[in-house]
């Protein structure tokens, strides 16, 4: 397993724990419409959220889509949006990891802000993440 790989288990696992309340991004900037989700179970291969009906959100997925969004240059749109998503989104980037076109990225991003790997970009328009500092120096 790649030191890449590792790290953002070992982050989210450190971080984040069972009964932990989240806000989705919202939309804009600043964001509105923010809902609260909880954490239900922080597992050693998934995370579980109280929405998505339990869907499993495995840390191979994440990891996944994390080494995607590096390959993109660290940012990327989040792209929530129903069915497939937009290509070069975040949530493409889940939705080909998991090979499931199921919606998952209004909760991945926040537990990956939380986690200390992603953050968000600060602008006008769509919602965009972006790696920290310490992720995009230790996936490239």
């Amino acid at each position: 397993m790649s030191s890449e790989r590792a790290s953002v288990r070992r982050a989210i696992e450190s971080r984040l724990y069972r009964g932990q309340i989240l806000k989705t991004p919202g939309r804009g900037y600043p964001p509105i419409s923010r809902k609260k989700f909880m954490v239900t179970e922080v597992g050693p291969r998934s995370i579980k959220v109280d929405k998505l009906r339990q869907t499993v959100i495995s840390y191979a997925g994440v990891e996944n889509a994390v080494s995607a969004l590096c390959h993109v240059g660290g940012t990327a749109e989040i792209g929530g949006y129903n069915g497939w998503a937009k290509p070069g989104t975040f949530e493409r980037f889940l939705q080909d990891a998991r090979e499931s076109q199921t919606r998952t990225a209004t909760y991945v991003v926040p537990i990956l802000v939380e986690a200390g790997v992603v953050e968000y970009v600060p602008r006008p328009g769509p919602k965009h993440i972006r790696l920290t500092k310490l992720f995009a120096e230790t996936t490239t």
